[in-house]
């Protein structure tokens, strides 16, 4: 799957995007936020300081705000 997201990068980074990022996530530490933000040109990022790794279940009300404010 990352292969295929790779080989459309320069499409994707025409797209803006939204990191919605648990900053206590095991998974996934912020040196991979970093590779993230620093590959997707065209994206902003959201940090979560009390969230793991399913913001959407542990923060979802954050999640609601952050939605809407990124369509706007």
């Amino acid at each position: 799957m990352l292969d295929s997201l790779w080989q459309q990068i320069d499409k994707i980074n025409s797209i803006p995007t939204t990191f919605v990022w648990g900053m206590k996530d095991i998974a996934f530490r912020e040196q991979d936020l970093n590779f993230w933000l620093d590959n997707w040109k065209n994206s902003t990022v959201v940090k979560l300081p009390e969230v793991g790794h399913f913001p959407q279940e542990e923060a979802p009300e954050a999640i609601i705000i952050i939605l809407k404010l990124a369509n706007e």
